[in-house]
């Protein structure tokens, strides 16, 4: 953190003035995307690649004194020297304002990019109604046409670096233990290498434990730190809370199907639905669950939103043969929805669980060209992992509780495939690790 606040200004002989200043920038509420911007040069620790997308955006949409200040940051920046401040460094005293008013504002480093873009959204909406006093047409629609010249090309979410620079964020990657998401299910933790942007696609047929596995694999993930949304298309509240429940507490799904089932329960497994339901609760704001988002757009909106209110690290949508979208087929409407998913999951460094159906006119149902519904969903995906039953025949199973399932990982864009084995206790709606790789 820089040496700089308020404090250390407050005693200049033009105090007034400063805080004067200080009230404008407050009130200034236009101003919001610099502020945060400001912010984040003057009390975090940004890296190489921050500062540069910082940088390299244009100094027209800022005002003067953010101008000023970037300038004397990027100078800072240029010459190696640490982006922080002495109390007699800065002469400026509408800079010196500036920084009194930031370091009491609280920004996200992840939120960069959307700063930029609200400091481009500020400057348009400022420009429009200055529109509003322009005497004719013709000169409204000049003004207009030399504002989306401006925009174009400016900053957005697209960043580029040079090589010379960027070789050197390795070494941040690894001094900063870059987030791998681990499940806790030993065995696809030993397959699976769970990173930011990832796409990681889990198919099977029905009767095969998709939404029980991700549901324990989401508990995995959120005990472990991380933040997601589950985006239920296919059951209910109630129905997907049956589910952790009997996960959560070992309790026979069965007894939690009614409220005479319920009321039969033995004091042994009330008291374990009443610790799983504690469990759960001890999720907080980890996870968001959603069962009326039905749209890909709703999907899209709602995710971001609860990004800008804190990071998230994945969603779940299960699953995504159910997402409506408009589309002149349904391989168009399946292409696009996968499309933007993968848009999605790079654009706010998170991981995509999606859910999928298997078609049915393949027999095998073990490859991945069996996703129903677009190839470009098997495109799209880093990873791909298809459960099937091991045995066609119910009546070959090892018993009535327990189902042997291969699980079969198809694609492993940071591994091997292969194949490995689980139990699925369908009573308590849990996967068992019976084996390690094969």
């Amino acid at each position: 953190m820089n040496e700089l606040t308020f404090e250390d200004f407050s005693k200049l002989k033009k105090e007034e003035q400063l805080n004067k200043l200080k009230e404008e920038y407050k009130n200034n509420k236009t101003n919001e995307g610099e502020l945060k911007i400001c912010n984040l040069l003057a009390v975090h620790q940004l890296s190489k690649k921050q500062l540069n997308l910082i940088f390299q955006a244009d100094r027209m949409f800022f005002s003067t004194n953010v101008r000023k200040f970037l300038d004397i940051c990027e100078e800072k920046f240029n010459n190696d020297l640490p982006i922080t401040f002495s109390q007699n460094e800065i002469k400026d005293i509408s800079v010196i304002s500036l920084l009194g008013s930031v370091v009491e504002i609280n920004a996200s480093e992840d939120m960069l990019v959307e700063y930029l873009n609200l400091v481009i959204l500020e400057w348009a909406r400022n420009k429009f109604e200055e529109l509003r006093t322009v005497p004719t047409t013709e000169s409204a629609l000049e003004r207009m046409n030399s504002m989306i010249k401006a925009i174009e090309g400016t900053v957005s979410s697209t960043k580029y670096y040079n090589i010379s620079d960027d070789i050197m964020s390795m070494f941040e990657y690894y001094d900063n233990a870059t987030k791998v998401m681990k499940s806790g299910i030993k065995s696809f933790d030993d397959w699976f290498l769970l990173e930011p942007t990832d796409v990681l696609l889990l198919g099977g047929q029905s009767g095969t434990g998709k939404t029980a596995f991700s549901l324990q694999l989401v508990d995995g993930l959120v005990n472990n730190g991380n933040r997601g949304i589950f985006f239920s298309l296919e059951m209910n509240n109630i129905q997907m809370y049956r589910r952790l429940i009997a996960m959560k507490g070992s309790i026979n799904i069965s007894k939690l199907m009614t409220s005479e089932s319920f009321s039969n329960l033995s004091k042994t497994e009330y008291n374990k639905f009443n610790e799983a339901v504690g469990k759960i609760k001890t999720y907080g704001d980890r996870l968001v669950m959603c069962y009326e988002a039905q749209s890909l757009m709703d999907i899209i909106s709602i995710t971001k939103k609860e990004n800008s209110k804190k990071k998230l690290d994945f969603i779940v949508v299960d699953y995504v043969q159910l997402v409506s979208h408009k589309a002149a087929s349904e391989v168009q409407r399946i292409t696009e929805i996968s499309l933007e998913l993968k848009r999605l999951a790079k654009e706010l460094g998170i991981v995509v669980i999606g859910l999928s159906q298997l078609s049915r006119k393949k027999t095998d149902g073990t490859d991945m060209t069996a996703l129903k519904g677009s190839s470009q969903l098997e495109n799209d995906a880093s990873q791909i992992l298809i459960l099937k039953s091991e045995f066609e025949d119910e009546e070959e199973q090892d018993t009535d509780d327990l189902k042997s399932i291969v699980a079969n990982v198809n694609k492993n864009r940071n591994g091997r495939v292969g194949k490995y084995r689980m139990m699925f206790n369908k009573p308590m709606q849990k996967f068992i690790d019976t084996e390690g790789r094969k």
